[in-house]
């Protein structure tokens, strides 16, 4: 099933249960093509039962939920995919009010105010995607100009209600919106700073605000993932066929290479064994205590940050590479200290190990094969052990098909974690979650 269908099908829910719902922006091209995230405003009362909808359409279409979280006070980014297939996936945005940063700028009153039918779906009036549109340019802040004929053309079509939003949401002094959109876009500067200054956090916004980012750290929706092999070529090559795949179930990605740091064009190579001999077994045990000390200090700075901001980290090299392959590193005597540090480091998330028999993996281009060293296959197999975050993957297929394979693991571990995270909640809770998120929201 495609992504269009997909949506389609999520309209249709929604209309079938009579739950008020908007696409804000960028619906030109739906359900047809589905070129972005697709914003969606519902009533605030029905904000669970849209996100049950969310997940009754992913299950009879054989599709997963892989991401969901919290991102504004009443806003939850989705991201609906089919395990099979990468290419089809669906973004959905789905909020009530529209807050930013713990601001409350739009209730979803304004944003649904007279509905309009385009094509199989609803959209907002003018006069809502008016100042939708205009409130999103500042916050965001995005250049004015492109935005100006647009907001005049919506401005013309409801002249009266966008006034009487224009002067609720930036205060009565702002004067006429009409003439705003007349004058020159560099002067345009002074409504942005009216816009805060009118819609300033009230202390339950604060609450709500720090209650989400708790929630956020609580749960984080970052992954991380690493690649073991006894051939540096092929891990790489696997790895950057891998990235584009992930791409649109997280906000950023992040390539990790544990030590030592190589160029980029340097990694995607195979790395010769080094020409200088080894370093003596004293100086070998204390490079073994850096690595494992700096691999500490980096997942306290780097990893859970970027793990509570929704990024993909995929681990080019590893602690285990230190098993593997210690004359790479000009290190020796070192199984002992390296097998009793590994168990103390914080461990990846998924971690696939590359097997291929008979000694080939395939190389970056489809149906081209590199010949594989193969330099401890036991240690391999000794990693591998009852780890259940451990996969094996048979490498002897193209790289763009093993990819796949790494892809669907990856999705179906996102989305059971995704159902384990549910499942702590209680039946009454789950479809009431989002609506005990924050309080009710009260007019100015």
């Amino acid at each position: 099933m495609t992504s269009a269908e997909v949506l389609i099908r999520y309209f249709a829910e929604l209309e079938r249960l009579s739950i008020p719902y908007v696409v804000l922006h960028s619906y030109e091209t739906l359900p047809d093509r589905v070129e972005s995230d697709v914003d969606l405003c519902v009533a605030e009362a029905r904000l669970a039962d849209a996100l049950a909808c969310r997940d009754r359409v992913a299950s009879e279409a054989g599709w997963l939920v892989t991401q969901t979280f919290q991102h504004e006070i009443p806003a939850f980014y989705n991201v609906l995919a089919d395990p099979q297939n990468p290419d089809q996936y669906l973004k959905l945005d789905v909020c009530s009010h529209y807050f930013v940063r713990g601001r409350l700028f739009l209730r979803d009153t304004d944003l649904l105010h007279r509905p309009q039918r385009f094509r199989s779906f609803y959209v907002p009036c003018a006069s809502s995607e008016c100042l939708y549109v205009l409130v999103k340019m500042f916050l965001k802040r995005k250049d004015p100009a492109p935005f100006r004929e647009r907001l005049s053309r919506l401005q013309a079509l409801d002249p009266d209600r966008a006034q009487q939003l224009f002067a609720r949401v930036f205060g009565p002094n702002a004067g006429q919106l009409r003439d705003w959109l007349a004058r020159p876009v560099a002067d345009w500067q002074a409504l942005g700073r009216m816009l805060l200054a009118r819609n300033p956090r009230t202390p339950w916004q604060i609450a709500a605000e720090w209650r989400r980012r708790f929630r956020r750290l609580a749960e984080p929706t970052g992954c991380s993932i690493a690649f073991v092999a006894s051939n540096d070529a092929a891990r790489s090559a696997l790895l950057h066929a891998v990235q584009p795949l992930l791409v649109p179930h997280f906000r950023r990605q992040m390539v990790l290479r544990f030590v030592p740091q190589r160029d980029a064009a340097e990694a995607r190579t195979a790395i010769p064994a080094p020409a200088r001999p080894p370093r003596g077994t004293l100086m070998s045990w204390t490079k073994v205590l850096y690595y494992f000390a700096r691999g500490w200090t980096h997942w306290l700075a780097r990893q859970v940050p970027a793990r509570i901001h929704s990024t993909c980290i995929l681990f080019d090299q590893t602690f285990d590479d230190l098993l593997v392959d210690a004359r790479q590193y000009r290190l020796q005597r070192i199984t002992p200290a390296v097998k009793m540090l590994r168990r103390l480091l914080p461990r990846p998330d998924l971690i696939f190990v590359l097997d291929a028999p008979a000694g080939i993996i395939p190389n970056r281009e489809p149906g081209v094969a590199l010949q594989q060293p193969q330099r401890q296959p036991a240690i391999l197999r000794e990693l591998v052990g009852s780890d259940p975050r451990v996969v094996i993957i048979q490498t002897t297929a193209a790289v763009p098909e093993v990819a796949r394979e790494v892809y669907r693991h990856v999705i179906q571990w996102l989305a059971a974690r995704y159902r384990n995270r549910m499942a702590f909640k209680a039946p009454t809770e789950q479809t009431v979650a989002a609506q005990n998120d924050w309080p009710r929201v009260g007019r100015r």
